[in-house]
């Protein structure tokens, strides 16, 4: 009875199973990174990419502002992390505290980011990073539990997941990606109709001020 409920009413044709629901430290394996010493320049402007917590915003990370060197990377608690692991802010300013994003690159982070690294036998990245997506405000609410403010290794790993069949969880985040694709074209162009309407707006008030300033010169 427990697992049937674990199956949403709306699914792909094609697809039957039932859906299993696994803490996600029973599915991947999160740690987190650190920051190389900066009074040592021996450390930084290298060729490994170095993220922060400013660059997770539901997106996909293809590039770091700053980088460190295989020094950096020895000499910290810092780690090199594959393409595809998903990260997730701990803790940050305003809004970024429970964002996800998902390496592009291979890359390696600071203290604040947690890496989730998938069991490929069960989960597919690009579904973990759609579902940990759509639960933001969910996973915030965690971190509020018990007084404490940032979110931490252990309740990432405490995450329930519901999962399907890989072939299931492809299509899905698929089909997600495609309406994430959609609604950001729709925002660009609401914006762009934005700034159109604004300059039609200021186009119009300066033509009213010129035809006010000359049947005011017409009257004198």
């Amino acid at each position: 009875m427990d697992i049937q409920m674990n199956v949403p009413k709306l699914r792909f044709l094609g697809f039957d199973d039932q859906w299993e629901k696994k803490k996600l430290g029973n599915l991947a394996e999160v740690s987190s990174g650190g920051t190389p010493s900066r009074t040592n320049p021996i450390n930084w402007n290298g060729n490994i990419s170095w993220v922060t917590t400013s660059l997770i915003d539901f997106n996909v990370i293809t590039h770091s502002e700053e980088k460190i060197t295989d020094a950096g990377l020895k000499n910290s608690s810092a780690k090199l992390f594959p393409k595809d692991t998903i990260l997730m802010a701990m803790y940050g300013q305003g809004k970024t505290r429970g964002k996800v994003a998902r390496l592009g690159i291979e890359a390696s982070t600071n203290q604040a980011c947690a890496a989730i690294i998938v069991n490929r036998k069960f989960l597919s990245s690009i579904f973990l990073f759609q579902n940990l997506s759509k639960r933001y405000e969910e996973i915030r609410d965690l971190s509020n539990q018990g007084g404490q403010e940032n979110l931490s290794g252990g309740i990432i790993k405490g995450i329930e997941i519901s999962f399907p069949s890989l072939p299931e969880q492809l299509k899905i985040a698929s089909f997600l990606i495609k309406v994430d694709e959609k609604l950001t074209q729709l925002k660009k162009k609401k914006e762009l109709l934005k700034g159109k309407l604004f300059l039609s707006l200021i186009w119009m008030l300066t033509h009213l001020k010129l035809l006010k300033d000359n049947i005011v010169k017409m009257e004198i």
